[in-house]
Parts: C-alpha cells; sequence; structure tokens
C-alpha cells in the first residue's frame, strides 16, 4: 500500500499549527514522533504510546491523534454509531 507522506505531514502541521499537537520529529521513513509521548506509523496504520506501552491500529489519522491528546474532542469530526 503506497502512502501519501505528503497529507501525513500536512495533517501533522495542521495540528501543531491549531495547537492540539506541540511537537513533531519524523524519526525515519514512515516514523513520527508527536509531543515525545506517541509514534505513529503510516505505512501500517499502527502507534505506540510511550508513556503506557500500549499499541494498537488507527483508521483516521487526524480523529486518532485529537482524540488520543484531547479526550473531550473523541470522534468529533465524525459519527458513531452505538448499539444499545
Amino acid at each position: 500500500m503506497k502512502v501519501n507522506y505528503a497529507y501525513i505531514e500536512t495533517t501533522l502541521l495542521r495540528l501543531k499549527e491549531a495547537a492540539l499537537i506541540k511537537s513533531v520529529a519524523k524519526l525515519g521513513a514512515g516514523h513520527y514522533r508527536i509531543n515525545n509521548a506517541l509514534d505513529i506509523y503510516p505505512r501500517s496504520k499502527k502507534w505506540h504510546s510511550l508513556p503506557t506501552g500500549k499499541r494498537g491500529k488507527y483508521y483516521d489519522l487526524e480523529d486518532f491523534i485529537t482524540g488520543f491528546f484531547n479526550p473531550e474532542l473523541r470522534y468529533k469530526n465524525r459519527s458513531v454509531k452505538v448499539y444499545s
């Protein structure tokens, strides 16, 4: 699967300009560190939380990062179906 890294970097820059994240470092090809707390790997859509050691997979980069650092904004940009 080909990854549009220009889109990834534009999205991260937009989140930084909106003050939703503080810092972004590109550590290697397809490896970014956000706020020195979260590593993302866009090629496989995986993430790793450095403070907790938790790992997982995300579906929408912007929604995931926004919700990870600002839980009150989680799922703001997309609808969520709730089943009872």
